[in-house]
């Protein structure tokens, strides 16, 4: 039971901090039931400051429940698009990369424009509206690790984001999964430069998604590599020869 003696505003604002959540309904229902004793004024300044506690407890409990997360939805093979299209009439916040390819045969070259991970599309939803997702025509599933669905980190998402925007071609390699682990720059491009000559070592591109377990890799172009940086290296080595 909670009891003040002095009516005092500050020892009953005092009193309220103190209270943790275990002990917050036993606070509500002492006042609720008249047992703490104390004049009127004070017993309103109690009742006012408990109701806000109340609502901030609710605020906070609601703003928990409803955080989204990136997640991945396994789809029937070749739906992946269908899919992503469907969640965005449903007006829920989806991700399906895109795969630039160049098939060149003898007559002519065209690009294809492929899903980059077969038969996944990414959602940005909350926990509890994961069962929605089912509804959807050409969802099979969520992607699961250790029984629980699996957690697409944010910085993996825009490393995906930025690679298929900046790049064709992608290939994936398959790696070890791990949750603690995050999205970075595993191999790239390197060139050493002997007088005015650049000679490329590697021209390869790696990005890990750890939590995907995925390597993307791209084979990049010299002007990919070099860019502006390299055409001004280029011409400040010409003048000096």
């Amino acid at each position: 039971m909670f009891t003040v003696i002095n009516s005092g505003t500050g020892k009953i604002k005092n009193q309220l901090k103190n209270i943790n959540t275990n002990s917050y309904e036993k606070f509500s229902n002492s006042i609720r039931t008249n047992d703490v004793t104390e004049s009127g004024e004070a017993l309103s300044i109690r009742m006012s400051l408990c109701q806000s506690f109340e609502l901030l407890q609710i605020s906070n409990f609601k703003k928990k429940k409803m955080q989204k997360n990136w997640y991945a939805v396994y789809t029937k093979p070749r739906c992946e698009k269908k899919v992503a299209s469907l969640l965005t009439k449903r007006k829920i916040e989806n991700f399906c990369p895109l795969n630039f390819r160049k098939i060149k045969s003898l007559r002519r070259s065209k690009i294809l424009h492929e899903p980059l991970f077969k038969s996944y599309v990414f959602v940005n939803i909350a926990l509890e509206e994961l069962s929605l997702l089912k509804q959807t025509d050409g969802v099979i599933s969520v992607l699961y690790w250790t029984g629980e669905p699996a957690v697409i980190k944010d910085d993996e998402i825009e490393a995906i984001k930025e690679f298929t925007s900046d790049h064709q071609n992608i290939e994936l390699e398959r790696t070890w999964v791990d949750m603690h682990d995050v999205a970075r720059v595993i191999d790239e491009p390197s060139y050493s430069m002997d007088g005015n000559v650049f000679a490329l070592k590697n021209k390869t591109l790696k990005v890990s998604l750890p939590s995907l377990g995925y390597i993307m890799i791209a084979k990049l172009g010299d002007e990919s590599i070099f860019g502006r940086k390299a055409t001004i290296l280029q011409n400040n080595s010409f003048m000096h020869s």
